[in-house]
C-alpha cells in the first residue's frame, strides 16, 4: 500500500516470511527492481525511480509465488 503509489510502496508479507525474493517488474517483462534474502514482515519499497504505469510485484518463498499489481504514479 497505497495503491497507487508515488514514492514508496508498503508490502505487508504474511506466512513464510524467511528468505524471500522480490521482484517488480513492467508489463513486458523488464525487472525494474530485486532484492532477495528478505527476512521480515514488512518492507518499505523505493518507487519514485520508477516512471509512471503499472508494474507487477512478485514475492517468491521457494515454495510459493505471490504476484500483485502495483500502480505508479
Amino acid at each position: 500500500y497505497p495503491n497507487p503509489v508515488k514514492n514508496t510502496a508498503i508490502l505487508n508479507i504474511t506466512g513464510n516470511t524467511s528468505n524471500l525474493a522480490i521482484t517488480i517488474t513492467n508489463l513486458l517483462g523488464k525487472t525494474n527492481w530485486q532484492q532477495t534474502g528478505v527476512n521480515t514482515q514488512r518492507l518499505a519499497i523505493p518507487v519514485n525511480t520508477l516512471a509512471n504505469g503499472v508494474y507487477l510485484v512478485t514475492v517468491n518463498n521457494g515454495k510459493e509465488r505471490i504476484v500483485l499489481k502495483m500502480v505508479k504514479e
